[in-house]
């Protein structure tokens, strides 16, 4: 089902934080700053089995909470390089 001005498929965009835009990963203090200063949260901090840890050594993901709506988002630090991710092994 269509409806008026939602986007269709081969019109969603994607993006690769780590090239569109310049970011930093604090595991100690537990924030993302990006280029400009603004910081968000991270509300969790998980290892590879998805489990919850307070240990930067075991991150593999963390949840970042995106203010003024409360957009959730998760992000393998994996995929981002080491040079953005303070506090971790990587």
């Amino acid at each position: 089902m269509d409806r008026a001005g939602a986007a269709k498929p081969s019109e969603v965009l994607t993006y690769d934080p780590a090239e569109d835009f310049g970011f930093e990963i604090n595991l100690i203090e537990g924030t993302m700053t990006f280029e400009g200063g603004f910081k968000a949260d991270i509300t969790e901090i998980l290892d590879r089995y998805g489990d919850e840890t307070e240990d930067p050594e075991e991150a593999r993901y963390i949840i970042v909470e995106m203010p003024p709506d409360g957009l959730w988002v998760t992000i393998d630090l994996s995929q981002v390089g080491p040079q953005q991710v303070q506090g971790a092994a990587h």
